[in-house]
């Protein structure tokens, strides 16, 4: 999947992806191409996921 970040926020806003899901999509993408890119030194992934369990959806680009 690669939207930038307003779509993604749509998304999420419209109920067509949960924060969970758009989290996880970033970590699948980061995985596949850090590789190469080597840009991406920590993912603190249960960390991001927690936080996108609690995500308030409603901010600057909600």
């Amino acid at each position: 999947m690669e939207f930038d970040a307003t779509e993604i926020a749509n998304l999420i806003k419209t109920k067509q992806l949960s924060p969970k899901e758009a989290v996880m999509n970033a970590f699948s993408e980061i995985k596949t191409k850090n590789g190469q890119l080597n840009a991406v030194v920590s993912l603190r992934e249960e960390k991001a996921l927690e936080e996108a369990k609690r995500c308030v959806c409603h901010g600057r680009f909600s």
